[in-house]
């Protein structure tokens, strides 16, 4: 099929007459200096033939200062009607640029971005979120979020990323709880109170998460959002199946297919039927057997929650991208001692209160783990590079951490008595599961 091509070339130009207007009693009738150039370039002959005058024609479309197009009104209802440019006589030598692919669309005015402040309540984030995003166009809104504490009043902090990542820790630990099922890795569940409008905000949620701030859900199993994200499941089922069970499951499983003439096979009976398995499983049949029950669990069991998540979040992350970041967002020991950044010049109870840090870090189970990255964050994933300390002279009643969780700060007190001290007064800060902003 043969291309239109139009050519447009900028110059100095002056102002029209009206008689020169389309209808006026002046009409055109040589060819522009730039419509023989494109001739040329386009190989068309000067043949009025092959192209017809675009400045004899009945109506035209000019190209305002806002770069949007308004058409021109029609001049006599038995002529034909053509889009065009309003293209001046331009100098020779003007540069020509290439619209072969020039659309309307692309002299319209772009989508307005509106500013968005979301208040949530704490306790209530899980469906404050997911009201307010049914009506967000999180593509065309610059969203922030205050956070009203359980009496009422709203905490004193200026949302400078910090409140966001705040709030979006707490909406995926409520809905873990609320809308999953799984032991160490979690997959959506149905509930009566949950339609596709639902469904389909919390997939902006995670879109929004991601765009903003890297955070992704990664306690959600990976093959449930392979299949929402790439359209297919590219990582084995059994593995994350294993820890999608409870480990007693897990281990009778694992063992059966170890040994099979060694498990207990009531045991194995009963946790096939808990996962609605048909036949009876044999030596042969079990690992089939296993990967069918984990590809019901992970993937065909949520599929109403993957087909509402699909259209938000399709595409979103590269299968690549997808390795690293299961293993990256993860806070481990090694990875927070890795972002931490120290001063450069310590003083002796500075280096004495660091040791104490690095090896209080070290000794954190992964839920603590989870706790410290959010409360010097305000992520319980690790998604900020660098974790700032700083070191304050505080004794006495006052003397605690204090976290600025929008520059990704820790505050720490230099005097400490011992390590034990030390580990004692952050972990009662860790285990209260009560935090506030209170810092502008």
């Amino acid at each position: 099929m043969p291309m239109l091509r139009f050519y447009l070339a900028t110059t100095t130009k002056s102002r029209i007459s009206t008689t020169d207007l389309p209808g006026s009693s002046k009409t055109a009738t040589q060819k522009t200096d730039v419509l023989s150039i494109a001739m040329n370039i386009s190989g068309i002959g000067d043949n009025d033939d092959e192209l017809p005058d675009i400045l004899s024609q009945d109506s035209s479309r000019q190209l305002s200062n806002t770069s949007s197009m308004q058409p021109a009104a029609e001049s006599d209802s038995s002529s034909t009607r053509t889009d065009l440019l309003d293209i001046s006589p331009l100098h020779p030598d003007a540069e020509l640029l290439d619209l072969a692919y020039l659309t309307e669309g692309d002299f319209s005015a772009g989508p307005t971005v509106n500013e968005v402040k979301i208040r949530v309540h704490r306790g209530q984030v899980l469906q404050d979120l997911i009201k307010a995003f049914k009506s967000i166009d999180i593509e065309n809104a610059i969203i922030s979020f205050e956070i009203v504490r359980t009496n009422g009043t709203v905490e004193v902090a200026e949302d400078a990323g910090g409140v966001t990542r705040d709030a979006i820790s707490e909406f995926w630990s409520s809905f873990y709880d609320q809308c999953t099922l799984g032991t160490e890795v979690k997959v959506p569940c149905l509930r009566h109170d949950f339609g596709e409008g639902d469904w389909t905000a919390v997939g902006k949620i995670l879109r929004f998460g991601w765009k903003i701030h890297g955070y992704f859900p990664i306690s959600l199993a990976r093959p449930f959002m392979e299949q929402c994200i790439q359209g297919k499941v590219l990582s084995p089922l059994n593995e994350t199946f294993y820890r999608y069970i409870p480990p007693t499951e897990a281990d009778t499983l694992k063992s059966a297919m170890t040994n099979f003439e060694e498990v207990d096979y009531e045991e194995l009976i009963d946790v096939m039927t808990v996962h609605e398995s048909r036949n009876v499983p044999t030596k042969v049949t079990l690992p089939l057997m296993i990967e069918e029950i984990a590809h019901k669990e992970l993937v065909q069991s949520p599929m109403f929650v993957c087909d509402c998540f699909s259209p938000v979040i399709k595409n979103m992350i590269s299968s690549v991208e997808l390795d690293s970041v299961y293993e990256k967002l993860n806070p481990t020991a090694k990875g927070l001692a890795g972002v931490f950044s120290f001063p450069e010049n310590m003083t002796v109870d500075e280096a004495t209160v660091s040791n104490y840090l690095k090896r209080f870090v070290k000794e954190l189970l992964p839920d603590k783990l989870r706790r410290f990255t959010r409360f010097c964050t305000g992520s319980d994933l690790l998604i900020s590079h660098k974790i700032t300390i700083s070191f304050v002279n505080v004794t006495g009643l006052a003397r605690r951490p204090v976290a600025h969780t929008c520059s990704c700060m820790l505050e720490l007190p230099k005097q400490f008595d011992s390590y034990i001290q030390f580990r004692s007064e952050f972990n009662a800060i860790l285990e209260s599961n009560y935090w506030e902003m209170d810092f502008i």
